[in-house]
Protein backbone atom coordinates (compact mmCIF):
# COMPACT_ATOMS: atom_id res chain seq x y z
CA UNK A 1 0.00 0.00 0.00
CA UNK A 2 1.29 3.43 -0.92
CA UNK A 3 0.79 6.71 0.87
CA UNK A 4 0.40 8.64 -2.38
CA UNK A 5 -2.55 10.78 -1.25
CA UNK A 6 -1.06 11.61 2.15
CA UNK A 7 -4.41 10.85 3.79
CA UNK A 8 -5.51 8.19 6.26
CA UNK A 9 -8.87 6.41 6.51
CA UNK A 10 -9.88 5.51 10.05
CA UNK A 11 -12.78 3.91 11.87
CA UNK A 12 -14.08 6.54 14.29
CA UNK A 13 -16.78 4.35 15.81
CA UNK A 14 -17.76 0.68 15.73
CA UNK A 15 -20.88 -0.32 17.64
CA UNK A 16 -19.84 -2.50 20.61
CA UNK A 17 -23.07 -4.49 20.93
CA UNK A 18 -26.18 -5.32 18.94
CA UNK A 19 -29.11 -2.96 19.24
CA UNK A 20 -32.45 -4.05 20.66
CA UNK A 21 -34.68 -5.69 18.05
CA UNK A 22 -37.68 -3.58 17.00
CA UNK A 23 -40.79 -5.78 16.74
CA UNK A 24 -44.48 -5.72 17.65
CA UNK A 25 -44.47 -1.98 17.04
CA UNK A 26 -45.40 0.71 14.54
CA UNK A 27 -43.50 3.43 16.43
CA UNK A 28 -40.53 5.21 14.85
CA UNK A 29 -37.66 4.04 17.06
CA UNK A 30 -33.88 4.45 17.38
CA UNK A 31 -32.27 1.05 16.75
CA UNK A 32 -28.60 2.11 16.98
CA UNK A 33 -28.62 2.88 20.69
CA UNK A 34 -30.35 1.78 23.84
CA UNK A 35 -29.24 4.89 25.71
CA UNK A 36 -27.47 2.62 28.20
CA UNK A 37 -23.83 2.29 29.14
CA UNK A 38 -23.77 -0.97 27.14
CA UNK A 39 -24.84 0.73 23.92
CA UNK A 40 -24.68 4.53 24.14
CA UNK A 41 -25.45 6.78 21.18
CA UNK A 42 -22.49 7.68 18.97
CA UNK A 43 -21.56 11.37 19.19
CA UNK A 44 -19.52 12.94 16.41
CA UNK A 45 -16.38 14.75 17.60
CA UNK A 46 -17.01 18.51 17.85
CA UNK A 47 -16.05 19.72 15.35
CA UNK A 48 -15.38 16.66 13.22
CA UNK A 49 -13.06 18.66 10.98
CA UNK A 50 -11.31 21.96 11.71
CA UNK A 51 -12.82 24.82 9.67
CA UNK A 52 -9.62 25.48 7.74
CA UNK A 53 -9.71 22.10 6.00
CA UNK A 54 -13.28 20.79 6.35
CA UNK A 55 -14.30 21.31 2.73
CA UNK A 56 -13.74 18.19 0.66
CA UNK A 57 -13.54 15.84 3.65
CA UNK A 58 -15.52 12.60 3.56
CA UNK A 59 -17.27 10.45 6.13
CA UNK A 60 -18.75 6.98 5.58
CA UNK A 61 -21.49 5.37 7.69
CA UNK A 62 -22.10 1.61 7.35
CA UNK A 63 -25.02 -0.03 9.11
CA UNK A 64 -26.94 -3.29 8.91
CA UNK A 65 -28.24 -6.37 10.62
CA UNK A 66 -31.07 -8.87 10.47
CA UNK A 67 -34.80 -8.67 9.86
CA UNK A 68 -37.87 -10.85 9.60
CA UNK A 69 -41.37 -10.37 8.21
CA UNK A 70 -44.78 -11.93 8.00
CA UNK A 71 -46.68 -11.00 4.87
CA UNK A 72 -45.39 -7.85 3.17
CA UNK A 73 -45.34 -5.04 5.76
CA UNK A 74 -43.96 -1.61 5.00
CA UNK A 75 -40.66 -0.61 6.56
CA UNK A 76 -38.92 2.74 6.72
CA UNK A 77 -35.29 3.33 7.75
CA UNK A 78 -33.61 6.67 8.49
CA UNK A 79 -30.07 7.86 9.17
CA UNK A 80 -30.33 10.98 11.32
CA UNK A 81 -27.99 13.57 12.77
CA UNK A 82 -29.63 14.32 16.13
CA UNK A 83 -28.67 17.10 18.52
CA UNK A 84 -30.44 15.21 21.33
CA UNK A 85 -30.29 11.44 21.73
CA UNK A 86 -33.52 9.79 20.63
CA UNK A 87 -34.99 12.99 19.16
CA UNK A 88 -35.19 12.97 15.36
CA UNK A 89 -33.20 15.90 13.97
CA UNK A 90 -31.63 16.30 10.53
CA UNK A 91 -32.21 13.51 8.01
CA UNK A 92 -28.97 12.46 6.33
CA UNK A 93 -30.57 9.61 4.34
CA UNK A 94 -33.85 7.72 4.40
CA UNK A 95 -36.02 5.25 2.56
CA UNK A 96 -39.68 5.81 1.87
CA UNK A 97 -42.19 3.37 3.34
CA UNK A 98 -40.89 0.46 1.26
CA UNK A 99 -42.62 -2.90 1.01
CA UNK A 100 -40.42 -5.40 2.81
CA UNK A 101 -39.79 -8.84 1.25
CA UNK A 102 -42.53 -11.35 1.98
CA UNK A 103 -42.32 -13.76 4.91
CA UNK A 104 -38.61 -13.69 5.72
CA UNK A 105 -37.33 -15.41 8.85
CA UNK A 106 -33.60 -14.64 8.68
CA UNK A 107 -33.04 -11.71 6.36
CA UNK A 108 -30.04 -9.46 5.95
CA UNK A 109 -30.13 -5.70 5.50
CA UNK A 110 -27.24 -3.34 4.92
CA UNK A 111 -26.78 0.34 4.20
CA UNK A 112 -23.93 2.66 3.36
CA UNK A 113 -24.01 6.47 3.24
CA UNK A 114 -21.16 8.80 2.33
CA UNK A 115 -21.06 12.42 3.46
CA UNK A 116 -18.89 15.00 1.70
CA UNK A 117 -18.41 18.47 3.20
CA UNK A 118 -18.80 21.22 0.59
CA UNK A 119 -18.91 24.48 2.53
CA UNK A 120 -18.38 25.77 6.04
CA UNK A 121 -19.09 29.23 7.35
CA UNK A 122 -21.40 31.44 9.41
CA UNK A 123 -25.14 31.94 9.03
CA UNK A 124 -26.82 34.36 11.45
CA UNK A 125 -23.73 34.11 13.67
CA UNK A 126 -24.05 30.31 13.83
CA UNK A 127 -21.46 27.97 12.32
CA UNK A 128 -22.86 25.86 9.51
CA UNK A 129 -21.46 23.06 7.45
CA UNK A 130 -23.09 21.80 4.27
CA UNK A 131 -22.75 18.18 3.16
CA UNK A 132 -23.93 16.06 0.27
CA UNK A 133 -25.03 12.53 1.17
CA UNK A 134 -25.39 9.53 -1.10
CA UNK A 135 -25.74 5.83 -0.51
CA UNK A 136 -27.90 2.74 -0.63
CA UNK A 137 -29.91 0.34 1.50
CA UNK A 138 -30.34 -3.30 0.52
CA UNK A 139 -32.42 -6.04 2.10
CA UNK A 140 -33.38 -9.62 1.31
CA UNK A 141 -33.10 -13.25 2.35
CA UNK A 142 -29.63 -13.95 3.63
CA UNK A 143 -27.50 -15.46 6.36
CA UNK A 144 -25.34 -17.21 3.71
CA UNK A 145 -28.42 -18.94 2.26
CA UNK A 146 -29.76 -16.38 -0.20
CA UNK A 147 -31.42 -17.78 -3.31
CA UNK A 148 -33.12 -14.61 -4.53
CA UNK A 149 -31.85 -11.13 -5.32
CA UNK A 150 -32.12 -8.51 -2.60
CA UNK A 151 -33.95 -5.22 -3.18
CA UNK A 152 -31.71 -2.14 -3.23
CA UNK A 153 -32.85 1.44 -2.65
CA UNK A 154 -30.82 4.57 -3.33
CA UNK A 155 -30.87 6.97 -0.38
CA UNK A 156 -29.34 10.31 0.55
CA UNK A 157 -29.26 13.83 -0.82
CA UNK A 158 -26.74 14.02 -3.68
CA UNK A 159 -28.62 16.86 -5.41
CA UNK A 160 -29.00 19.30 -2.52
CA UNK A 161 -26.78 19.98 0.47
CA UNK A 162 -27.82 19.35 4.05
CA UNK A 163 -26.75 21.93 6.63
CA UNK A 164 -25.96 21.41 10.30
CA UNK A 165 -23.96 23.10 13.04
CA UNK A 166 -20.64 21.22 13.39
CA UNK A 167 -20.02 22.84 16.78
CA UNK A 168 -23.25 21.47 18.28
CA UNK A 169 -23.61 18.06 19.87
CA UNK A 170 -24.47 15.72 16.98
CA UNK A 171 -25.43 12.07 17.41
CA UNK A 172 -25.51 9.76 14.38
CA UNK A 173 -28.53 7.50 14.87
CA UNK A 174 -30.32 4.85 12.83
CA UNK A 175 -34.11 4.75 13.13
CA UNK A 176 -36.72 2.28 11.86
CA UNK A 177 -40.51 1.96 11.71
CA UNK A 178 -42.78 -0.91 10.72
CA UNK A 179 -46.14 -0.29 9.06
CA UNK A 180 -47.70 -3.37 10.72
CA UNK A 181 -47.22 -4.47 14.31
CA UNK A 182 -46.23 -8.14 14.58
CA UNK A 183 -43.70 -10.15 16.55
CA UNK A 184 -42.57 -11.54 13.17
CA UNK A 185 -41.95 -8.06 11.76
CA UNK A 186 -38.59 -7.51 13.43
CA UNK A 187 -35.41 -5.62 12.62
CA UNK A 188 -32.17 -5.46 14.57
CA UNK A 189 -29.00 -3.44 14.03
CA UNK A 190 -25.89 -5.57 14.56
CA UNK A 191 -23.30 -3.51 12.64
CA UNK A 192 -22.82 0.26 12.78
CA UNK A 193 -19.51 1.85 11.83
CA UNK A 194 -18.49 5.44 11.12
CA UNK A 195 -15.24 6.04 9.23
CA UNK A 196 -13.31 9.13 8.24
CA UNK A 197 -12.23 8.77 4.61
CA UNK A 198 -9.58 11.48 4.38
Amino acid sequence: MTFFSGTVSEVIYSMPAAGTALATSTTKTVISSTGSATLPAFQLPTPLWQPSYAVGRGLRVNFGGTFGTTGTPTLQIWLYLDTTQGTAGTILAATGALTAPSTISNGNWYGQVDLVATTQGLSSNVYTEAVYTNGFLSLGAGNNAATAAAATYMIGSPGATISYNPLSTNYVEVWAQWGTSSASNTIQLTEFMVSGLN
